[in-house]
C-alpha cells in the first residue's frame, strides 16, 4: 500500500513478474517528485525509467542496493526484472518527494 501525503510518496512493491522480457510495472506519484530514491533489497538488477527523464531511460538498480535521483523531475517510475534465472519476484521500495 503506497503512502500519499501532498508532494510525498512512499511504497514497497512486489513485482508481479520475474525474468527477462516482462512488462514495464509503473508507479505513479502523483506530482511531479524532483528527488526519488529507489532501495533494491533482492540480488538480482531491476531496470528502471523515471517518466520524464530521459536521463535515466533504460537504467539499471544493482541487486541489494540504493538508487538515488536528486534534481530530476518525474511523475512516475517504471520498473522491470531483467534475469530469467531469478527465484523470486523483487521487492522494491521507491520513496519520491517535491520542495514545490
Amino acid at each position: 500500500m503506497a503512502c500519499a501525503l501532498p508532494n510525498f510518496y512512499s511504497t514497497a512493491h512486489l513485482m508481479t513478474t520475474c525474468g527477462d522480457g516482462q512488462a514495464n510495472e509503473r508507479l505513479e506519484f502523483g506530482f511531479n517528485a524532483t528527488f526519488t530514491q529507489v532501495i533494491n533489497t533482492h540480488a538480482d538488477r531491476v531496470r528502471f525509467d523515471l517518466n520524464g527523464s530521459a536521463t535515466t531511460k533504460h537504467g539499471f538498480i544493482a541487486g541489494c542496493s540504493t538508487l538515488t535521483l536528486d534534481g530530476l523531475r518525474a511523475s512516475a517510475i517504471d520498473l522491470q526484472t531483467t534475469t530469467s534465472s531469478c527465484t523470486a519476484r523483487p521487492l522494491v521500495s521507491v520513496v519520491a518527494s517535491a520542495s514545490d
